[in-house]
């Protein structure tokens, strides 16, 4: 523990699962204090688990909210709670997305494209929409760095995950054309991009394709999967002042598959 972010507060979505439950702790050793938020409370017991596990006084505080983050009127209430709980904020990682229904595009129904569509791309637009107010709203020149988590398939064709990849690849899009919009202020917009990581989601495509990982890793440079834990590091660069000089940018985190 490096204490590295002692005081800060960070807005988190979905953060109770993967790579956002990876990140919140990792915020939380650092010393940052997290409000976290999802749209299921069904793991609110698990998440509070696994950080009373490593809890210390050194510490951030966790603060959840349940909250459907494709609603615009549910991540305005969110910032608002987080902002009555910690009166401001030094940054966000939207993490919050869904895999989808995996199958041909000529076999995918509107609603499946629509849902995921919603649930990655739409979000994100949302929350950094008013994180961006938020931000401005302190009318400092204190670093405010968001995070978007994007994917690795967001720079390459994905069979059988065509809305996946085109959401992914409209947050890469957002997030670039965000940091141009915010030129001249100290609001950092960059994005995340990881490749096959052991989350829920990879639990979901291998019930489907039994040799996902094991296909997915011959294809990977460095040859496996990669722990949320190892994305977590990479979101907390990009949150943290070490990345003050970033903002537009799309960081790889994929173990080389995009190379």
């Amino acid at each position: 523990m490096k204490n590295l972010l002692k005081g800060r507060v960070y807005f988190v979505t979905g953060c109770s699962s993967g790579i956002g439950l990876a990140a919140t702790k990792l915020l939380l050793l650092e010393g940052a204090h997290v409000f976290g938020v999802s749209r299921s409370s069904q793991h609110l017991s698990e998440v509070e688990g696994l950080l009373k596990e490593t809890l210390s006084e050194s510490m951030g505080r966790f603060v959840f909210f349940r909250g459907d983050v494709t609603i615009e009127a549910e991540v305005e209430s969110a910032l608002m709670s987080c902002k009555e709980q910690f009166a401001e904020l030094h940054g966000a990682f939207n993490c919050a997305g869904i895999l989808g229904e995996m199958c041909p595009i000529d076999d995918t129904k509107i609603e499946s494209f629509e849902e995921v569509v919603a649930s990655n791309l739409k979000s994100v637009f949302l929350c950094l929409k008013h994180e961006i107010r938020m931000a401005k709203s302190y009318n400092n020149d204190r670093d405010f760095s968001i995070v978007n988590c994007a994917s690795a398939a967001a720079e390459r064709g994905f069979p059988l995950g065509a809305c996946y990849a085109a959401s992914k690849a409209g947050v890469v899009s957002l997030t670039q054309s965000a940091a141009r919009e915010l030129e001249g202020t100290s609001i950092r917009v960059n994005a995340l991009l990881p490749g096959g990581t052991l989350t829920n989601m990879t639990v979901q495509a291998q019930s489907k394709f039994p040799q996902w990982v094991e296909s997915g890793s011959r294809k990977t440079p460095l040859g496996r999967f990669a722990d949320p834990a190892e994305i977590a590091e990479a979101a907390l660069f990009l949150l943290s002042g070490r990345s003050s000089y970033m903002t537009g940018s799309s960081l790889r985190v994929d173990g080389g598959v995009n190379v």
